[in-house]
């Protein structure tokens, strides 16, 4: 198909992390490209370069981890995002048939290869403690229809090659980046920032990300709680963005203590840019080799984070998987023990009291991630795409 530019993107969530990592480089690339989306559910950011069809649905990151374990449910849940999808292939010819997710993209692969497209996964999740022996045959038979599977860690690469021939498919590793907007904030406008959020005296840390158990959100909900014995309680700000199954949670601490702040979801990126300019400490979570966008983000915009050492993928945790140290260098955070809310409430108060976050500090974040996170990363996803 020469000169052929058409790619469809099937997504069963248009909001969370994988998502996003898709849609970044679907903007950037509009120029390039002629995106349409297939996509199920809410959305969440409003403003976009590309076609979307969409059909009104539950919000999938909130019933996600039933359906990787029930294979029958997601094929049900995602069935009529199939038949939307083949529609479009069969409309729209695309060059290039993207699936977000393994799911997504091995429903519509055996169409696509009929009509001669290249097919595409962008995949964030974890073959090992999810599959067993059953389900790896088929995903080793089925991943003979795909071409190339976008993932974003060297761990996450290595753990689809322990179930996916790379005779068959070639698997490329695409590292987490942080948009521009993040790391053009400056120090005199975070400090402008501050006084005029009424933050100048405070110790602010922020969360950015799903409001759930996987996510480790109830340790921090405990850490606050330990927080409260100490007499500089009232000066420790804490900030949640994000939705999710905790916000009740979130929202009757917000009602009792007035240092604690529930915003919902921030979609405009400027917004939170300013919100991770602001912030002393972001408090976020990652996996055995990689950092969360949070995470990310927060860095760029010169902010240190803290995670705690368990892995934010629910099989992990509950197989008792931690991250190393080399995740998270002294130099830009703290790697915290994931069972002590006590010690690291303890450690806050150090690192409040100490002023242990210094402008140097922040500077090497923002040096470490436009070293490891720019947009490059993003660049390399659409020079992917055009090959």
């Amino acid at each position: 198909m020469p000169g052929n530019n058409r790619i469809l993107v099937v997504t069963p969530a248009l909001s969370g992390g994988g998502w996003i990592s898709l849609e970044e480089p679907i903007n950037e690339g509009a120029e390039k490209f002629n995106f349409t989306v297939a996509g199920l559910g809410p959305v969440r950011q409003k403003a976009r370069k590309y076609a979307l069809y969409r059909l009104p649905y539950f919000d999938y990151a909130k019933t996600c981890e039933m359906l990787a374990s029930i294979p029958s449910l997601n094929f049900l849940y995602n069935f009529p995002l199939i038949v939307m999808a083949s529609f479009l292939m069969l409309a729209r010819r695309p060059r290039i048939v993207v699936g977000n997710g393994f799911f997504s993209g091995y429903a519509v692969a055996f169409l696509a290869k009929i009509l001669g497209a290249r097919v595409v996964i962008s995949y964030h999740g974890c073959f090992e403690y999810y599959l067993g022996s059953g389900s790896s045959k088929i995903v080793q038979v089925l991943s003979k229809m795909v071409d190339e599977i976008f993932v974003n860690s060297e761990g996450s690469r290595k753990d689809v090659l322990t179930v996916i021939s790379p005779m068959n498919t070639k698997v490329i590793t695409i590292n987490h980046w942080a948009h521009n907007a993040f790391f053009s904030s400056k120090e005199i406008d975070r400090l402008s920032l501050r006084e005029k959020n009424g933050l100048t005296n405070k110790f602010v840390i922020l969360y950015v990300g799903d409001m759930t158990r996987e996510k480790l959100v109830p340790m921090l909900l405990d850490v606050i709680e330990k927080l409260k014995n100490y007499d500089d309680f009232s000066e420790i700000q804490t900030i949640f963005v994000g939705t999710g199954e905790l916000v009740g949670s979130v929202k009757k601490l917000e009602k009792q203590y007035k240092n604690i702040q529930y915003l919902g979801y921030v979609g405009n990126r400027e917004k939170l840019s300013e919100l991770y300019s602001v912030a002393d400490l972001v408090w976020s979570f990652g996996d055995t080799t990689y950092l969360a966008r949070p995470a990310v983000e927060g860095l760029a915009s010169g902010t240190p984070i803290i995670i705690p050492d368990v892995s934010a993928v629910t099989n992990k945790a509950l197989h008792n998987v931690k991250i190393g140290l080399d995740l998270v260098p002294p130099e830009i955070g703290w790697l915290i023990d994931g069972s002590d809310s006590e010690g690291v409430s303890k450690l806050l108060i150090k690192i409040k009291r100490g002023k242990l976050i210094t402008p140097n500090m922040r500077a090497f974040c923002r040096e470490y991630a436009k070293k490891n996170h720019s947009t490059k990363n993003m660049q390399a996803f659409i020079y992917a795409m055009d090959e």
